[in-house]
């Protein structure tokens, strides 16, 4: 089943981080705007995750000015409510070379959303899928070992069935605000 709250809080990320805005200050405006029970703690402490998701619980709580156990307490609902989705890491563009990275907009045919979103979710080339209003249904990132690779997947997403067209724009370089 497709989130349409989620669907909308990621267009609207997307449009905060155009207005060149950090990811932490967006993050923050659009859940004060989604009706998320956070006090400016929890904004507080995601906007710290959100710029070093590995700081200890006992740093997050000496800048909080809270206990470990408050800190603790805090991370285990964020996460258990599902605003904390994961932690992970990023990597500058340069850490991987001859990665291929592009983004694929996709018009699906008639009522076909859910099969090709199937389809599209085993493919290991596909690291996400966004559904999105306008032009396009679907908005899916890419990223493959080199260009014959991302040709292979290309032309098998746009071989399948319920596609009726697409465009694909290759990221050439990644720019943070």
């Amino acid at each position: 089943m497709i989130n349409i709250a989620r669907i909308l809080l990621i267009l609207q990320f997307a449009s905060c981080l155009k207005g060149s805005k950090s990811g932490a200050n967006c993050y923050i405006e659009l859940a004060n705007c989604q009706g998320v029970d956070m006090d400016d703690t929890d904004r507080k402490l995601l906007s710290l995750l959100h710029g070093n998701a590995r700081l200890p619980v006992a740093s997050l709580a000496a800048i909080l000015k809270v206990s470990r156990a408050t800190v603790q307490k805090r991370l285990d609902r964020l996460i258990e409510d599902g605003t904390i989705a994961g932690f992970t890491i990023e990597t500058s563009t340069g850490a991987e070379p001859g990665r291929v990275r592009a983004i694929m907009m996709i018009e699906i045919e008639g009522e076909r959303s859910e099969p090709v979103l199937k389809a599209l979710r085993r493919f290991p080339e596909v690291t996400a899928v966004h559904t999105t209003n306008g032009r396009w249904d679907l908005v899916v990132e890419l990223k493959t070992d080199g260009l014959d690779t991302f040709d292979k997947a290309l032309r098998r997403i746009r071989e399948m069935k319920g596609i009726a067209s697409s465009e694909t724009s290759l990221l050439l370089s990644t720019h943070k605000g």
